[in-house]
């Protein structure tokens, strides 16, 4: 896949981007299954906190785990950036 022509750091670059477009991609997914599920996350009426099916548990955890890969792949793209321009990266 790789020639020869591209450094270590160009290649750990372009994989922690793909991982973090990846990331992204599964982020939408569970973002729209938790539309469609309609959880409930504001108190109902006297401020009772309505109950979540199994079903929309299922989907709040899918979107925990999707955040949680979001962040973190988004600090290996940074990471990998910092490795690959060590003196321009602002942080």
């Amino acid at each position: 896949m790789y020639d020869g022509r591209v450094t270590v750091y160009e290649r750990d670059a372009a994989r922690a981007r793909t991982a973090f477009v990846a990331a992204l991609i599964r982020l939408g997914r569970a973002m729209t299954a938790f539309e469609r599920a309609r959880v409930p996350v504001v108190p109902g009426p006297g401020g009772r906190v309505v109950d979540w099916t199994p079903e929309q548990h299922e989907v709040m955890k899918a979107c925990a785990r999707a955040w949680t890969d979001v962040v973190r792949a988004r600090r290996a793209y940074d990471e990998a950036l910092r490795s690959l321009h060590p003196g321009t990266w602002p942080h």
